[in-house]
């Protein structure tokens, strides 16, 4: 049996310029199945390029006033799978951040009052 047989491995290809400037872009916020299809390389090529790079993996959206502004007006009103939709957070998400609010003002009821006065303290912690 020959060396080669059996093995489907392709030849190393050197990553160009504009390969690692859309890995950079897209490999914290979308990872390396979507870098991988884009670029037609595997994902173990990507993870250790990435790695390499020292980038890593974003696996939640950070918030701003305006989707904090949205949960606390409309969280006592609506589901959370509505607001998630809307402002594109996973309920998941929007449930967390809501428990959040409620936890640093000492409410645990599902109001939009409690969630408003929180979210003030979270609003002033990003300035």
């Amino acid at each position: 049996m020959n060396e080669d047989e059996g093995h489907s491995r392709q030849p190393y290809r050197l990553w160009s310029e504009k390969e690692v400037a859309f890995l950079k872009k897209n490999y914290p916020r979308r990872g390396s199945r979507f870098v991988a299809r884009w670029l037609r390389r595997s994902k173990g090529s990507v993870r250790r390029k990435a790695e390499l790079l020292k980038l890593d993996r974003q696996r939640y959206r950070i918030w701003n006033s305006y989707e904090i502004g949205y949960l606390k007006q409309w969280y006592a009103k609506r589901r959370p799978e509505e607001i998630a939709r809307r402002i594109k957070h996973s309920r998941g998400g929007v449930s967390r951040m809501a428990s959040i609010l409620r936890s640093m003002i000492g409410s645990g009821k599902r109001s939009s009052r409690s969630v408003i006065r929180a979210s003030a303290v979270i609003e002033a912690m990003l300035r």
